[in-house]
């Protein structure tokens, strides 16, 4: 990490509070990923709370574009006296580093990538991955603009709302007033349009991780965002250029297809566009036989699609869980949304839940959604894939209501009572008709016997019944 920041940590037990502070996130477009060029650079100064203070971006190095040292004058008033912010600040810093170090510019920092993988469990740590379980899904990747807002909003959240703290108190020097030689020139190009079709919101899913031995962590991080980004785009049309050797490069395809391959078979279902974006990914990538073996499946199920009602920390965690599950997360409440869960901060009267009933959505509560998805995965079986989905919501315990009606158990109680009734009848005329004394006393013991006996079965059958 170069000298030209002071690395900051935020954590839930930090001793210092930030909300008082503020943040000005970068963002930034390279040639290579590696021996490569800044091409835009954007920065976004925000307050904890979330406002923005004010935002600029420029492309650089290229045509009438300015370079960094005619504009970095323009930053540096945006950076004078807030906490720099960065997604995997290790590689960007690689960029703006030396130049920074030339004017002697030192400044404190906080890395989101690092701070999320502190705070919250995700299949992978891409800005993207990190901005959605936040239930930050209005986003953009097209600009470094769009990187930059996108980094605003994650630390704002981190800070604002997940109430991390810094575990030292940041020092801000005087930064030194360069001259603006150069206008600053922001790209002009329309953003694309959102991306579509399932791998739109597919690396929000994969399961990525950088060992620790990579010889490049922050390289390979970076990677995985480039690759990810273009894959949601579908605009992978040839490996990036790393610098990595070919064996580790391999390494990083191989398991880039397995994360896709994983994702794509959790929910049961392959379709034939899915298998063919499989297969194209995984030979641009120089690794088809990742999924050589990999067949449309011919079952017509829905593939689990949840929808989070809520805002708050606890909301962030479910949404957090149901990516790291393999499920899908919804932005919306479409027709595809199979479950919708309800966080306790959202209204009875909310019309979401209306229509999540017409629509015949599986509505859970937060604490029902927490135990299911707490729950392991089942093991994948060889064939077909499982089908791995959010069970219906639990029936609460409730005591049954009491039985209409008479049981047979009750039927036959009031029949022996009967009998013993008549029997007692039987023996008092038998008394007044001149019967042996002894005799009529017997039956009419007998009969009061039975009576009682009828009278205790139906009534304990009764309670029974319950």
């Amino acid at each position: 990490m170069p000298e030209v920041v002071d690395v900051l940590e935020l954590t839930r037990a930090g001793g210092y509070d930030a909300t008082g502070l503020e943040f000005t996130a970068i963002g930034c477009r390279t040639t290579a990923l590696r021996s490569g060029q800044l091409v835009e650079l954007a920065a976004v100064r925000t307050r904890a709370d979330g406002s923005t203070i004010g935002e600029l971006s420029t492309l650089l190095n290229q045509e009438s574009a300015p370079t960094l040292p005619e504009v970095l004058g323009y930053f540096t008033e945006l950076l004078q006296g807030a906490v720099l912010v960065a997604h995997n600040l290790a590689f960007v810093a690689r960029f703006l580093g030396p130049e920074l170090d030339r004017y002697g510019i030192r400044v404190p920092a906080v890395d989101t990538l690092t701070t999320a993988k502190n705070t919250v469990r995700l299949p992978n740590y891409r800005l993207g991955t990190v901005a959605r379980s936040l239930g930050i899904t209005d986003t953009r990747r097209d600009t470094a603009l769009d990187d930059a807002r996108t980094g605003a909003r994650v630390v704002t959240a981190l800070v604002g709302v997940h109430g991390l703290r810094l575990t030292a108190w940041p020092r801000f020097g005087p930064l030194p007033q360069l001259v603006k030689s150069r206008p600053l020139a922001p790209r002009r190009a329309e953003p694309a349009a959102p991306a579509q079709g399932w791998t739109a919101e597919l690396p929000d899913r994969m399961p990525l991780t950088v060992p620790v031995d990579s010889p490049d962590p922050a390289l390979e991080e970076a990677y995985l965002e480039v690759l990810g980004n273009a894959v949601a785009a579908r605009q992978l049309t040839s490996a990036p250029p790393t610098g990595f050797g070919e064996d580790e490069l391999r390494r990083i395809h191989t398991g880039f297809v397995h994360g896709m391959r994983t994702v794509a078979e959790a929910d049961g279902i392959l379709t034939v566009e899915e298998v063919a974006d499989l297969k194209a990914v995984a030979t641009t990538l120089g690794v088809p036989g990742v999924v050589a073996d990999v067949r449309p499946t011919e079952r017509a199920d829905r593939p689990t699609r949840v929808l989070v009602l809520g805002r708050g920390a606890d909301a962030d965690e479910l949404r957090a869980a149901v990516l790291t599950r393999g499920f899908q997360l919804a932005k919306n409440l479409t027709a595809s949304v199979t479950h919708l869960v309800v966080c306790p901060d959202i209204a009875p009267t909310e019309p979401r839940l209306a229509r999540a009933a017409e629509q015949g959505v599986t509505v859970l509560d937060a604490a029902t959604a927490r135990r299911q998805l707490a729950t392991p995965a089942p093991e994948a079986a060889p064939a077909p894939p499982p089908v791995t989905r959010l069970a219906p919501a639990l029936a609460p315990a409730v005591t049954p209501a009491r039985p209409q009606g008479t049981n047979a158990a009750q039927w036959g109680g009031r029949v022996i009572t009967a009998l013993g009734l008549v029997l007692v009848f039987v023996a008092a005329i038998a008394e007044f008709g001149g019967a042996p004394f002894a005799a009529g006393l017997v039956a009419f013991v007998l009969g009061a016997g039975i009576a009682l006996g009828g009278w205790y079965l139906g009534e304990r059958w009764s309670v029974r019944s319950w």
